[in-house]
């Protein structure tokens, strides 16, 4: 009985002390990465943990002592990464692995310490899958056209070529494909099959080579090589499509016919264009030439004909300006035209002026009236208007004979009033 007692109180001791002698941590068994990309290892257990260490064993399967530690969380302090940067630790304890590359390939093990407790461990095997750089195999010497879809291609026969390999290749890749060749009716070839690797970065290359008698096929039949394997993400397929050397079709022909019309069509236009303008300026010089002949030629103006010239254009465009500030004040203005009288004793050639003026800004010629008594002196008549410009009238004073230049004030009245 004393015994008894004493082991109830060794047990009760342990279950309030929080220790678990048999503490679980949880791990993917298996896990598969790309080559290039990213992979996270989880990590789980319950309680919270002292220190949480993931090691990386030098090949799958490995023991522990095959193990290096890649990176470590303790209590309080920073994240441990004494391999490599690649490998860090999650605030749920996962591992995370960046950029995988090929040699990350192995056994993980997450080791967990919590207080008053034996620690424990787990493992996780690490596959990496490098992807082929095209998903779909690829034909040395069949040209991908632009227009052509992902997954085909044209290969080219040479006219002399009675026979030709068509040789398939998935190249750089983990794990290693599987190649094989059939027709356009789905028949399956027969085929030699060559797989190299793998190389010292851990990848495989794989061949397929299939021999094609000129005789057998018809100009566009096709063949279609297919790469089975994770390293393709299954299944993906080439479609070879075989062309021989021939001459054009008659769609070709036509083609070609139409063109060559088009552009004739093209050249005669323009020719007859360029006749035409050529006949439209033989043309112009030609009654260029016969205006010259039928005018006589103009002999250029003289110094003096030339002032006459710019005197005349200033009277044209003449305008009656404006009054002072103190003319206006007088009540005075401008009327629309202005009226300049010609005075002078009879004979004195006013009427030759006034009408040669008028002459030479209007065209119009008026003959000479001369207003004569038999004293010589003249008579003088209604004084007559000619109007100059739309602006300018000029007054012609025949006659005058009782002209008076003394009296210079009435005149300029006389003035006024016209």
């Amino acid at each position: 009985m004393k015994f008894y007692n004493h082991a109830l109180v060794a047990l009760l001791a342990v279950l309030f002390s929080g220790v678990d002698s048999n503490l679980e941590v949880i791990t993917n068994p298996n896990a598969t990465a790309y080559r290039g990309g990213n992979i996270t290892l989880p990590c789980r257990f319950s309680g919270v943990p002292e220190a949480v260490y993931w090691h990386k064993h030098n090949r799958t399967g490995a023991p522990d002592d095959q193990a290096t530690l890649v990176v470590s969380k303790v209590k309080d302090q920073d994240v441990y990464q004494p391999v490599d940067p690649r490998y860090d630790i999650t605030t749920d304890h996962s591992l995370v692995i960046s950029d995988v590359q090929i040699e990350d390939e192995t056994t993980y093990s997450c080791e967990v310490s919590v207080p008053n407790a034996p620690t424990g461990k787990n493992y996780t095997a690490l596959t990496v899958i490098a992807l082929a750089k095209k998903l779909y195999p690829v034909v040395r010497g069949c040209m991908v056209t632009e227009r052509a879809k992902p997954g085909k291609c044209v290969y080219e026969v040479r006219a002399d070529t009675e026979n030709f390999v068509l040789m398939c290749r998935v190249e750089q890749v983990k794990p290693v494909v599987s190649l094989s060749w059939t027709n356009q009716y789905n028949d399956e070839r027969t085929i030699n099959r060559l797989v190299t690797g793998p190389d010292e970065d851990g990848l495989f290359n794989a061949t397929s080579e299939l021999r094609v008698s000129r005789t057998e096929i018809e100009n566009g039949d096709s063949f279609v090589c297919k790469a089975t394997g994770e390293s393709v993400k299954g299944t993906s397929a080439l479609v070879v499509t075989v062309k021989y050397p021939s001459g054009l079709s008659s769609g070709g022909k036509a083609g070609i016919a139409i063109f060559v019309l088009i552009v004739i069509a093209v050249i005669g236009i323009g020719i007859g264009f360029f006749l035409w303008r050529r006949k439209k300026e033989q043309e112009k010089k030609e009654a260029k030439r016969e205006a010259e002949m039928k005018d006589p030629e103009m002999e250029p103006l003289s110094p003096l004909q030339s002032k006459f010239e710019v005197l005349a254009e200033k009277i044209k465009n003449y305008k009656p300006g404006s009054f002072s500030r103190l003319e206006k004040k007088k009540g005075r203005i401008w009327p629309e035209v202005t009226r300049l009288g010609v005075f002078g004793v009879t004979n004195a050639g006013k009427s030759s002026l006034v009408r040669s003026l008028n002459f030479s800004l209007t065209g119009e010629f008026i003959d000479v009236e001369v207003a004569t008594s038999e004293s010589i002196g003249g008579l003088t008549t209604i004084p007559k208007p000619f109007c100059l410009t739309d602006h300018l009238t000029v007054v012609d004073n025949r006659g005058l004979k009782d002209l008076d230049v003394s009296g210079i004030n009435g005149i300029m009245d006389q003035i006024r009033e016209y």
